[in-house]
């Protein structure tokens, strides 16, 4: 499979968009935050948000604290690959390219920068 296949297969699954959107405009935020703005149940939050951070896109913070915080933020690549992604970042949705295949050239070139190769579910 084509690395540009697999980074759609990662960001065309439910919810995973608008964590890239939010975390994006707003960060960082606390699962239930982000619970509550998305209005997605927690076991798909947790799975969308643990294979963000499996690949290095979302960032995860512990913080030793009484009780225990833990809040989420887009890295470096994550926010690379936001502004690759033609989306109206005001409003979360995506919009078509003014040059046909200029999303497909940007999503190749960060799947080129970033070595994302998913091979039989290995990273």
């Amino acid at each position: 499979m084509c690395p540009v296949s697999d980074l759609l297969s990662l960001i065309e699954k439910p919810y995973t968009l608008q964590i890239l959107h939010r975390l994006y405009n707003t960060s960082p935020l606390r699962f239930t935050e982000l619970q509550k703005i998305l209005g997605v149940s927690p076991k798909v939050l947790t799975s969308r948000l643990q294979e963000l951070g499996g690949r290095g896109i979302v960032i995860r913070r512990s913080h030793d604290e009484i009780p225990p915080r833990v809040d989420y933020e887009l890295s470096p690549k994550g926010i690379d690959l936001v502004l690759r992604i033609p989306t109206d970042l005001g409003a979360s949705r995506v919009t078509l390219p003014a040059r046909p295949g200029k999303m497909f050239d940007e999503l190749q070139a960060w799947t080129e920068k970033y070595a994302f190769v998913e091979l039989n579910g290995q990273k």
